[in-house]
């Protein structure tokens, strides 16, 4: 199943490498599509936004808008982004600079076929002068043992759940620091290397799609 809310949600904190905090920013959320993409997780990314945010005023941006990203190339498309956001941003002390990102994903059914989704994952990053803090989220049920109504699903569990560690452990490396699971959602329970099913009183896998199902969007077959 696909929700409207997140599944899971992971995050992980480090040290700014440039102390330009819009460069840092960018910069590592365009790796965290690195790592996805590496790991046949996400497809090609189209936009990010992009929020300077003033220093002292949090809800008065220098800055916001919407990015294009063109082609494969990461460290180009995060170069021309920042020159296109340090050219559009008016002087003035910078707080936080924050993206957002929607990405298309890819899982694997039973047979193993690939299916494309829309958005199977979001990307946030928040930037400093100091420090730089990364969030991801799942909107997928893939990489769960049973699927969001209780039902046992080992091929897709197989299929997908080792691409997910794998992931998490990637950006774990790249960030400097250990993947951080999110409280349990309605739907699952993060762990550092993926999401686990809630369990109801007897202690088996929950129906959460039922129970939630008006927030969910769409199902896998």
């Amino acid at each position: 199943m696909i929700t409207t809310s997140p599944v899971a949600r992971w995050t992980w904190n480090s040290t700014a490498v440039t102390g330009d905090e819009t460069a840092d920013c960018v910069g590592a959320a365009l790796s965290v599509l690195y790592v996805l993409g590496a790991n046949r997780l996400s497809g090609p990314v189209r936009r990010i936004s992009v929020e300077v945010g003033r220093y002292g005023a949090p809800r008065s941006p220098l800055h916001s808008g919407v990015f294009e990203l063109h082609g494969n190339a990461l460290e180009e498309n995060a170069r021309r982004i920042v020159e296109e956001v340090h050219a559009a941003t008016p002087r003035g002390p910078v707080g936080t600079v924050v993206t957002r990102m929607d990405c298309p994903g890819r899982w694997y059914d039973a047979d193993g076929t690939e299916h494309r989704e829309a958005r199977l994952f979001g990307c946030g990053v928040l930037a400093t002068d100091t420090f730089v803090a990364v969030d991801l989220v799942t909107y997928g049920d893939c990489w769960l043992p049973h699927d969001l109504t209780g039902r046992p699903q080992p091929e897709v569990h197989t299929a997908n759940a080792p691409r997910l560690a794998a992931a998490l452990d990637g950006l774990a490396a790249l960030l400097h620091d250990r993947t951080e699971p999110d409280a349990p959602t309605r739907y699952g329970v993060p762990t550092p290397t993926g999401v686990g099913n809630l369990l109801g009183p007897d202690g088996t896998p929950d129906d959460v799609w039922s129970r939630y199902a008006g927030a969910a969007s769409a199902a896998y077959c």
